[in-house]
């Protein structure tokens, strides 16, 4: 009985180790079909079964079959030593599959908080922005602020996702409403300076754009933004001090060079204004 047994062993392992290798070769489809195969044979809470049902999960996720994965990321994060990472991935399948109320409760498992909290809320409305899904950012934050009125960085997501939908005049309201409850997140500064630039309002933009750089200088994006609001101000020394400002902290920076050689153009300088183009 024991060879038998052992040949079986033998067969599984190769399984596994045959399926991990199609997956590292980012065949996904093969190796999601080689997981099948390997966990007919593998007993639940070994340490093969947890890297299958995590890798089979990534698989089908990889291949956009959202809905396939979910199950497998669910076993995968009822424990072993990735079981955050595949409840982060679960919470990223449900997203994509509009399971919003799953993916909620993922992403409170992996960050330790109350799945029916504030905080969960702002979380999953925090992961849709960022997956540019407007419309469930602004559903989640609102859901926060119901539960607490007050919970920082809500009507910031709600400002970023009226951005994300070409409403400026909204977004500077939601930006203005985070200020008033947490004036010392320097990045809504920026953003609703960012909000004012495309409403035109050149004069608050470039208010708000200072009030980031007093709070963090050391970012170069309200530097490049407060440069285009002088240049449209035609401010052209300030834009100009602005924007180089930009390119000592990030000399790569496209949009930096690209604004001001339009500065420098403007003011007269050519040549230096075509080398800056052309960078």
């Amino acid at each position: 009985m024991a060879a038998p047994l052992l040949l079986f062993l033998f067969l599984q392992a190769g399984a596994h180790q045959a399926a991990v290798a199609a997956f590292n070769a980012h065949h996904y489809n093969e190796a999601a079909q080689k997981f099948h195969e390997a966990l007919a044979g593998e007993a639940a809470g070994t340490a093969d079964y947890q890297e299958s049902t995590l890798l089979l999960g990534e698989s089908l996720y990889f291949q956009k079959k959202y809905t396939e994965a979910i199950p497998w990321f669910e076993k995968a994060a009822a424990g072993g030593p990735k079981a955050l990472v595949a409840a982060y991935m679960l919470g990223n399948a449900c997203l994509e599959s509009h399971a919003d109320d799953g993916a909620r409760q993922a992403y409170a498992k992996v960050f330790d908080v109350r799945p029916d909290s504030a905080a969960a809320h702002l979380l999953a409305a925090e992961m849709m922005l960022r997956g540019q899904m407007a419309q469930g950012a602004d559903k989640e934050a609102r859901r926060a602020l119901e539960i607490d009125a007050r919970v920082p960085q809500a009507h910031f997501i709600m400002g970023e996702a009226a951005l994300l939908q070409a409403d400026p005049p909204r977004a500077i309201a939601e930006f203005r409403r985070e200020i008033a409850i947490n004036p010392s997140f320097d990045l809504t500064y920026y953003r609703l300076g960012d909000a004012y630039s495309r409403a035109n309002a050149w004069e608050d933009a470039i208010s708000s754009l200072e009030h980031a750089i007093w709070m963090n200088p050391n970012q170069t994006g309200p530097y490049i933004l407060l440069g285009r609001a002088y240049l449209n101000r035609n401010q052209l020394s300030d834009a100009e001090g602005a924007l180089r400002h930009a390119l000592q902290m990030d000399p790569q920076d496209a949009a930096a060079h690209h604004l001001l050689g339009q500065t420098l153009m403007r003011a007269g300088k050519r040549d230096e204004a075509q080398k800056e183009l052309a960078r």
